[in-house]
């Protein structure tokens, strides 16, 4: 698990003062891999890698890794749960490390870039190719694993792991950065996703989930030449069953003899993954958060969480979210971020992250992804498009904003057709519900997985998602969706008890909202919002009404739901905004 990063293009050398490029970069990513970081410099490019060792700590499989002919250069982040079934069909036999980089090295060498649609797990790629000059980015799909890119003026292809880092060196090479008012609008709009490959900065994008992208340096070609989102419409595998893929799925993401963190809810989908991991022989111990109480009301699944662990007699820790601390972890886990997960529960997993990094814990589990593989979010059982579409849409975005680039019906117009096109597309000839799922993954992708990933690797924590293996999500496309949770149930009635295998699905609880209303937060987004770089953009006094209402929020009247929608529309303009601010991002 590591962060890497390039520039790759003619007479880079001569042309970026290499040592300040690499203390920005390091300053950026070194949370990623505490373990190792190195770089390389050569005429045309840089690359830059920092490691945090889990397979094969020694020295010999650190990056940027050299393939034996040295006609490779690899950058590689994640983890390739397939790698040794992948060597024992190559001719090679000489290993020289366990690691899955130089499965990967060697499989580049035998069959060229085609061996790269042949891995499994959750990866981000950079293989260069020095005889052909080509540069190769690679990215799972789902897309567990970031990695973005962009073109700069310079001619430069850049990529990293994570957004900052990015945005810092394209400062760096004077290009200008900002965020299009309308791109920001439908941003808010649409549950503050962009659909992939862009992002709130135009000259940035995302290799899409799956996406194999070629970058030729003699003819500054950039294309995709593979994308692996269009396999997962058919199950391969029909003679197998969900369990069998299931087990198979957590065999695939455990590290037996090695403590590993489980993210644990107390809810049916963690507490599923737990079990079988459990099960299957792997070492946990479990970390659950709850956030303080507000007033009589509490926000905690943590009686759960502690049924499950005593169950198992395995250690749960126990973590308390103050407001205080929330909004000390809050400019961080915002700004370090590419803006487009800006849901609370983003300092949760910052927080959580620390709390196992303190534990010595470098791998963790999640129950991440089950609602969108299974089918079980409601509104992934929409009987339109237009349904849909209101699902997915925010409201009293236009009653607190005011765009002047142009009416909020033109750009939620746009934005409509867009998904539209694309739902229908994944459908074909099939039911919505299959369109509506595979959109949902691409939703999962800019939203919750960052999160996960961003949060945990902030203090150099890997977190897999067994729910998420490539094996798992085709089988379970091949089920019809499933609004009550049945499958996951199913796959878990053995191993957990009743009460939990049975819970009701219910969002993890948090008090945000009430804090923007009632507490310290209040007067921080307040400001935010009103004197940061959405200012010119704001409808001043439905803000300060807003804010000022004496309406309680914490009622069951029409009135007070109306309210809590608001503060929650209210919170993504002021993470935005802060966002924007934290990463000096113009909005034009």
């Amino acid at each position: 698990m590591c962060g890497i990063f390039g520039i790759i293009g003619n007479n880079v050398k001569e042309s970026i003062n290499s040592d300040s490029f690499i203390k920005l970069i390091e300053e950026s990513l070194k949370h990623r891999g505490p373990d190792y970081q190195n770089y390389i410099i050569q005429n045309h490019l840089i690359f830059y890698s920092t490691r945090l060792a889990v397979k094969d700590p020694r020295a010999i499989a650190n990056q940027p890794y050299f393939s034996n002919s040295n006609n490779w250069i690899l950058l590689f982040n994640g983890e390739v749960t397939n790698h040794e079934c992948l060597r024992q069909k190559l001719k090679f036999k000489d290993w020289n490390t366990q690691s899955d980089t130089e499965t990967i090295s060697v499989g580049l060498e035998e069959e060229g870039i085609d061996f790269l649609k042949k891995l499994n797990g959750m990866f981000a790629i950079a293989a260069f190719n020095v005889l052909e000059n080509k540069i190769y980015l690679y990215r799972d799909y789902p897309g567990v694993k970031p990695l973005y890119f962009s073109l700069s003026m310079h001619g430069y292809l850049v990529f990293s792991s994570e957004f900052p880092s990015l945005l810092n060196v394209l400062k760096e090479l004077s290009v200008d950065i900002y965020v299009k008012s309308e791109v920001l609008m439908e941003y808010l709009l649409y549950r503050n996703t962009i659909l992939e490959p862009e992002t709130l900065i135009g000259n940035i994008k995302k290799i899409s989930p799956g996406e194999l992208l070629e970058y030729d340096l003699k003819s500054n070609r950039i294309q995709t030449i593979y994308q692996q989102r269009e396999e997962y419409n058919n199950d391969p595998n029909s003679g197998i069953t969900l369990e069998e893929v299931f087990a198979k799925s957590i065999t695939n993401n455990i590290e037996k003899g090695t403590k590993m963190g489980m993210l644990l809810s107390g809810g049916v989908d963690s507490s599923a993954v737990m079990a079988k991991c459990i099960n299957e022989g792997a070492t946990i111990e479990a970390f659950t958060l709850q956030y303080e109480s507000f007033e009589e009301y509490s926000f905690s699944e943590l009686p759960f969480s502690k049924y499950v662990c005593n169950h198992f007699s395995i250690p749960l820790h126990e973590i308390t979210l103050t407001e205080k601390e929330f909004l000390e972890i809050l400019p961080t886990a915002i700004s370090k971020q590419d803006g487009m997960s800006m849901d609370p529960t983003i300092v949760a997993y910052h927080r959580l992250g620390k709390e196992m990094h303190s534990k010595g814990i470098i791998t963790s589990l999640s129950g991440t992804g089950s609602d969108e593989v299974f089918g079980s979010y409601e509104w992934l059982h929409a009987s339109s498009v237009e349904e849909f579409d209101e699902w997915m849409r925010m409201p009293f975005v236009s009653e607190f904003l005011n765009f002047k680039w142009g009416s909020i019906d033109e750009i939620s117009y746009k934005a409509k057709k867009k998904r539209k096109r694309i739902i229908e597309e994944f459908t074909g000839k099939k039911e919505l519900s299959h369109g509506l799922r595979h959109f949902g993954m691409l939703h999962l992708e800019a939203d919750a997985l960052p999160r996960v990933d961003l949060g945990t690797m902030y203090s150099g924590v890997e977190c897999r998602v067994p729910l998420l293996d490539q094996s798992l999500i085709k089988k379970a496309f091949s089920e019809l969706p499933d609004e009550n949770k049945e499958l996951i149930r199913n796959l878990s009635k053995e191993y957990l008890p009743s009460v939990i295998n049975n819970r009701k699905k219910c969002g993890f609880p948090h008090p945000v909202f009430l804090w923007m209303k009632y507490g310290e937060l209040s007067k921080v987004a307040f400001n935010q919002i009103i004197n940061g770089p959405l200012k010119e953009y704001i409808n001043t006094k439905e803000i300060i009404d807003c804010f000022e209402s004496k309406q309680s929020l914490m009622d069951k009247t029409k009135e007070s739901i109306v309210l809590y929608a608001k503060f929650k529309t209210l919170w993504y303009i002021f993470s935005v905004s802060l966002w924007c601010e934290k990463n000096s991002i113009k909005i034009v």
